[in-house]
Order: structure tokens, then C-alpha cells, then sequence
């Protein structure tokens, strides 16, 4: 019988300070840098789950305080592509959402899986730094979730 690989998401997080703090030399007031309100665009960066590390790419559009679009996902370790969709909120700097890759969304022979992810994030002024978690069908729960995104 052929090996079995366990299907994961994967996503990696690089620790940032949320809050930036600048002085203005010709003023006495100290504050944070502002965060942005839009979340529309490509997004891209590292990610990993309990299972390794991994890439995804998030293509966004935005109407109002929601936002869909696609989302591509890349496993490190054996080069597994998903490609699905995301989408969700974003208010003052805080983005929740839902990403899924249905059955077909992975190449062989995981095309029969299904990946169902929720989870929450920060925008800040340059990326997005959150976490996630949820389900795999073919190799059960997706755990410890993190990742980090840039816009290019």
C-alpha cells in the first residue's frame, strides 16, 4: 500500500508590535499609527498550522464592512495547492472570516477533501496577522493556525 500523507492547512506567524508609537518633533501629543479600514486587494505571506508550515495568497474585494474573493493555499512540505473562497468582515481594524476549499479545490489525490477555516485577524498599517482554525475531511481538525499577510 502507498504512504498516506495527513492534508493539512498551513499558515506562520512573525511576531509584530500592534501598536507603532511616533513623535511629532513640533508637538507634545504621542499616538499610534493609524490602521487601515480596507482590506481590499491581493494579500500573500506565510501561514502554519500544527501540521507545518505553508504560503496562501487572499484576493479580496470589499463593499462597505464585508469583503469575498479567493484564497489559494500552499503546503510546504508537499507542495499540496487548494484553491477556494474567503470571506467576511472587517470593522476598525478587525477581520473575521471564513475560508473554504471544497472537493475539487486540492490537486490529486486530495480532491475529495474539504477545508472549512474560520478565524479572526488584525489589519494593521502593512499586513494582516491573525489565527484560525476548523476542519479537514480527510485528515480531521485544523489546530494552532497563525498567519501573517502583506500586500505586495
Amino acid at each position: 500500500m502507498g504512504s498516506h500523507h495527513r492534508l493539512s492547512v498551513t499558515l506562520l506567524v512573525v511576531p509584530i508590535s500592534l501598536a507603532s508609537w511616533a513623535c511629532n518633533s513640533s508637538s507634545t501629543s504621542i499616538g499610534p499609527t493609524p490602521l487601515r479600514t480596507g482590506i481590499e486587494g491581493t494579500w500573500s505571506g506565510t501561514a502554519s498550522d500544527a501540521s507545518g508550515p505553508g504560503h496562501m495568497v487572499w484576493r479580496l474585494s470589499q463593499s462597505g464592512s464585508t469583503f469575498s474573493g479567493t484564497a489559494s493555499l500552499l503546503e510546504d512540505t508537499t507542495l499540496l495547492v487548494g484553491h477556494g473562497t474567503i470571506s467576511g468582515t472587517v470593522e476598525a481594524g478587525l477581520v473575521s472570516f471564513i475560508l473554504t476549499i471544497p472537493a475539487g479545490g486540492f490537486d490529486l489525490p486530495y480532491q475529495r477533501c474539504l477545508v472549512q477555516l474560520t478565524g479572526t485577524a488584525r489589519l494593521t498599517a502593512t499586513r494582516l496577522i491573525g489565527d484560525f482554525a476548523g476542519s479537514n475531511s480527510c485528515s480531521g481538525p485544523v489546530t494552532g493556525g497563525q498567519f501573517t499577510l502583506e500586500q505586495p
